[in-house]
């Protein structure tokens, strides 16, 4: 069976949605022959063209030219409306592109990263497979207290019927994550509902684990809180900023920040927390097992990977009940779910600091539960066969071995 994965963007980017492609390719079953379509859109490269080779050797690989208009006059807004809505960079790559035009006609399966690349397979007698990797156009009411709406408002039932007919037409079903299931069916026919599946992303338990012996083994010093995302408000780093604040002048914590984003300056000038840069791959994992809370009041997730992170590398997480359904699996005393307020947060990590056996729990079943659910042998063995699944319902072709 051949199977083509699209992408947003260019594979050296590197963020999580390379990451979890790259996952997915590490170990391909005997039944499925891989391509890569993924283009020239590359704002900063976190990976260099060997890197990628080596987390793709066993994929064929063609880029698509995405032409990007700039500006902001009416008249370079106009075009970059038209040129957006019917997709006219994909027509014009298919048409000078011969490479990236045979994968597209030999391939039985595609599974899109980015559902707007759906067009590229308009005509063609293949099963396409959307995801929400980047979301749906449209987002979830999340309540103050993080807790997803099952439905969605008009004005998003307009916009995605919208999206629907433009570009996700083409698209015969969808992965989504395990919070969006009754979000998802609330919005989505019945027959691709039927034919969709949930799936999480996975995690490499090889490299994010707990230091199980570390409870045992540290002095008695500060506690550290940690906090690593996009720093966005969406994510809760106002919120994290606002408790680093009020226990400023408490010296048995200290507050750790990871990342960039819009609040970077903000974080980089607070006296209260201790900014950590943007970590390498090979020093998250440990800069994780330093920590001891995770704190991530975010209401802006499709998944959570970084609470998943935490979890694996042994830290105790306070979060919102946006990710209830995500961790549903993970039942030890480890994670607590509170309402998107400040003063929650602040609440639950004095009662730690005033009484840290109060977050302690047995890393080491976690860790258990962790690799049963969402480590990315158990995800990738799920998703292929959630395509042979598709591939024999759609009824499109024969499976080819």
């Amino acid at each position: 069976m051949k199977l083509t994965f699209v992408t947003k963007s260019n594979l050296r980017t590197g963020r999580g949605t390379e990451v979890v492609l790259f996952n997915l390719v590490k170990e391909i079953p005997e039944d499925f022959q891989v391509s890569i379509i993924e283009t020239d859109i590359l704002l900063k490269a976190r990976l260099s063209e060997a890197d990628v080779k080596e987390r793709t050797m066993n994929c064929e690989r063609e880029t698509m030219h995405i032409r990007r208009i700039e500006g902001n006059t009416p008249k370079e807004f106009f075009f970059k409306y038209i040129h957006k809505t019917f997709r006219i960079d994909l027509s014009n790559a298919l048409e000078k592109n011969a490479g990236l035009k045979k994968v597209v006609e030999n391939t039985d399966i595609a599974f899109l990263i980015f559902n707007y690349y759906a067009p590229l397979f308009r005509g063609k007698k293949c099963a396409v497979v959307g995801s929400e990797h980047c979301g749906f156009g449209i987002y979830p009411k999340v309540n103050d207290d993080g807790v997803v709406s099952r439905k969605i408002d008009i004005v998003s039932r307009i916009k995605f019927s919208f999206l629907n007919h433009f570009y996700f037409k083409r698209i015969d079903a969808f992965q989504y994550f395990p919070r969006s299931e009754s979000w998802f069916s609330s919005f989505i026919d019945q027959k691709r509902n039927n034919l969709s599946f949930s799936l999480p992303n996975g995690i490499d338990t090889g490299i994010f684990f707990p230091e199980v012996s570390k409870d045992e083994r540290k002095e008695a010093g500060k506690l550290k809180v940690f906090f690593i995302a996009s720093l966005e408000k969406g994510k809760g780093i106002e919120i994290f900023l606002h408790v680093a604040t009020k226990f400023s002048d408490d010296h048995r914590v200290e507050f750790h920040v990871a990342g960039t984003g819009s609040y970077l300056d903000d974080v980089i000038a607070s006296p209260n927390v201790i900014y950590e840069g943007v970590p390498t791959w090979e020093a998250l994992p440990a800069l994780y097992r330093s920590m001891d809370i995770f704190l991530y009041p975010s209401t802006n997730d499709n998944f959570g990977l970084v609470v998943l992170e935490a979890l694996s590398s042994g830290l105790y997480v306070l979060t919102t009940s946006l990710f209830t359904e995500t961790f549903k699996s993970i039942n030890e005393r480890c994670i607590e779910y509170l309402p998107t307020k400040e003063e929650a947060f602040y609440d639950s990590l004095k009662k730690i600091i005033d009484n840290p056996n109060s977050a302690k729990f047995d890393k080491a079943r976690v860790f258990e539960q962790v690799k049963k659910n969402f480590d990315w042998k158990v995800i990738r063995e799920s998703f292929y066969e959630n395509l042979r699944r598709l591939n024999k319902e759609c009824n499109v072709k024969d499976v080819k071995n």
